[in-house]
């Protein structure tokens, strides 16, 4: 596997390009939750914002793969995160109003349902076919590791800045992924 990161140019900036869309992803919905369950004291809330954030995945999933299929990959996951960008910036101009966090929330999963397909593809364009499984098991792990990691730095961080800065945290996250995506693109 180190031999994809190191060896690899291409896979190196879109694993690169998880990890930082991942790590703000998973600061975003950890502030989210403590945002507004502490403004709102409701835990009906605290579960609108963990449904918001995943009931796109399974929405607009379904179809996220086909059009993943037939569009330029890098492409659609750039828009993705220019799109998750904009959103991230709604929510900071909307941090006082919970019900409108929840429904930006579920844009952005909607936005970031199209990012996980289209890298997958994107991957066959990247990696040869023997590297495959390699490349898309320290894919995920690299996933599954910035979900764990990314909350409890999110609390750290809570400690010391506000909701608002750690949100433009996250949307510096979703512009280094998209300079990252750029640059696999030119090694595809």
């Amino acid at each position: 596997m180190k031999d994809l990161l190191l060896q690899n140019r291409g896979y190196l900036m879109l694993w690169l390009s998880t990890l930082t869309t991942r790590f703000g992803n998973a600061l975003t919905i950890t502030v989210l939750v403590y945002h507004i369950g502490t403004q709102s004291r409701s835990a009906m809330m605290i579960s609108m914002v963990l449904l918001a954030q995943m009931l796109p995945m399974v929405l607009v999933g379904i179809f996220a793969g086909s059009i993943a299929d037939r569009m330029p990959k890098f492409a659609i996951m750039i828009g993705s995160e220019f799109f998750q960008l904009l959103i991230v910036g709604f929510m900071i101009l909307f941090l006082n109003f919970a019900w409108v966090l929840i429904i930006l929330i579920f844009l952005q999963g909607a936005g970031a349902a199209f990012y996980g397909p289209a890298k997958t593809v994107y991957l066959t364009e990247l990696v040869s076919a023997q590297k495959l499984p390699d490349a898309i098991g320290l894919s995920q792990g690299t996933s599954q590791a910035t979900d764990l990691i990314g909350p409890p730095i999110a609390g750290v961080l809570l400690l010391v800045i506000q909701s608002g800065q750690i949100l433009m945290i996250d949307m510096l996250t979703f512009l280094l992924s998209a300079g990252f995506i750029f640059a696999s693109s030119r090694y595809a």
